[in-house]
């Protein structure tokens, strides 16, 4: 008889924690957002030969359970190839300039959770390049 009890309890507790943060910004005070980014990279082919295009494929997505503001997607591209052009599903993309490697930067604001970015970055493999890279 005393397990049922203290479930009710449990359940109990967890309702009033749940009204207590729910309260919160009336009373002034903001809970700490919870924000879960998950990002993955993979490229559109493998192996690539010197002076020949192939893409970085970033894919992002907040997991929540609160919205993200001010999100980055940063990449640093290796020194074996050179930047073609970035595209991303939300926001804008820039290049910081360097004619081998560099940096994209994406700025695509916030994003909600549940919500999903994609980046797609173009790069051409630098003439003379032999051996493995890795971005």
């Amino acid at each position: 008889m005393s397990a049922p009890l203290r479930w009710r309890a449990v359940v109990a507790a967890v309702a009033l924690s749940l009204f207590a943060l729910s309260a919160l910004p009336a009373l002034g005070v903001e809970p700490d957002p919870l924000i879960d980014l998950r990002v993955t990279k993979v490229d559109s082919q493998d192996p690539v030969e010197p002076e020949e295009q192939f893409q970085y494929i970033i894919a992002g997505a907040n997991d929540g359970p609160s919205g993200a503001l001010q999100v980055f997607v940063v990449d640093t591209l290796p020194a074996e190839v050179a930047f073609v052009a970035a595209t991303t599903s939300q926001g804008t993309c820039t290049h910081d300039g360097t004619a081998a490697g560099g940096v994209v930067t994406c700025d695509v604001g916030a994003l909600p959770a549940g919500g999903t970015v994609d980046v797609t970055i173009t790069v051409q493999v630098n003439p003379g390049v032999v051996g493995t890279f890795e971005n």
